[in-house]
């Protein structure tokens, strides 16, 4: 079965279901809630037009860039100044 459209779960004979370990069992209200939500906006997205670089976190950035050096083994990664890294 392919897998469902992010943010509309299925239902079948009029129930959602979900696997619990080997057998179909009916989705609890917040999971419904959670497969909802996934379609919602995501205000982190969102451009933010009186941003300035000094509004950002220097500390957040430094803490994103040790992640993502980590995840992506870029070490040019290592090189960029924090303005280049939060503009990537």
């Amino acid at each position: 079965m392919p897998p469902r459209p992010i943010g509309y779960p299925i239902a079948i004979d009029g129930a959602y279901w979900m696997r619990g370990g080997e057998e179909l069992v009916p989705m609890t209200p917040d999971q419904l809630k959670r497969i909802f939500d996934e379609a919602g906006p995501d205000f982190s997205a969102e451009i933010c037009p009186g941003a300035m670089f000094t509004d950002l976190d220097v500390a957040a950035i430094e803490q994103f860039r040790a992640r993502w050096l980590r995840k992506s083994k870029n070490d040019a990664l290592a090189k960029l100044a924090p303005q280049q890294t939060a503009l990537r």
